[in-house]
């Protein structure tokens, strides 16, 4: 099975074509070690687990700093 082209897509856009390929899908999260998370996640990479999982590593897209 060919993988999704869902990079930098939103999460919610992404995950619904990765369901409609039939893939199960898993999430993983990334941050910076601070600030405060703002915007949409957004898919930063995908990979898969076996031929019928995929993971896709999301972020939010905007990140502000402490003050």
């Amino acid at each position: 099975m060919k993988q999704p082209d869902v990079l930098a897509l939103e999460f919610d856009q992404a995950r619904a074509i990765c369901e409609n390929e039939g893939l199960e899908v898993e999430i993983a999260f990334t941050k910076p070690p601070s600030g405060n998370p703002d915007g949409f996640l957004r898919v930063v990479r995908s990979k898969f687990i076996n031929e019928n999982k995929i993971m896709l590593t999301v972020a939010y897209q905007n990140w502000r700093k402490e003050v």
